[in-house]
């Protein structure tokens, strides 16, 4: 009886070796994605690879909203005032800068 084995990338591996080329972690089955013909787990690969939110930092997946705004990218849900208690989103509408930050139009103004 043949041991089981993992066919990914091309090649062929025992599912122990069949690990992420940055962080050595053994990919199961939670997938695996990959850059330049070599596997990444998955956080490994949006640590590497994702573009991340300016304001939470976290990556902004495929298919997400997103804004590009002040040469950086934001989730769409991100991209709002800065001033504190301010909710208003500004996707798509006028706002000020100020110390790299957004700001609406009612709190942007000097």
């Amino acid at each position: 009886m043949e041991a089981p084995c993992v066919q990914a990338v091309g090649k062929t591996y025992h599912p122990e070796h069949f690990v992420c080329s940055y962080c050595g972690r053994q990919i199961g089955s939670e997938g695996f994605k990959v850059d330049r013909g070599k596997p990444y787990c998955q956080d490994c690969y949006n640590k590497l690879f994702s573009v991340k939110c300016t304001l939470c930092k976290h990556p902004i997946g495929g298919g997400e909203r997103w804004v590009e705004a002040m040469g950086e990218p934001w989730h769409a849900t991100c991209f709002k005032c800065q001033r504190p208690g301010c909710i208003t989103h500004l996707e798509g509408k006028q706002f000020y800068q100020y110390g790299g930050k957004p700001y609406c139009v009612l709190h942007g103004a000097p």
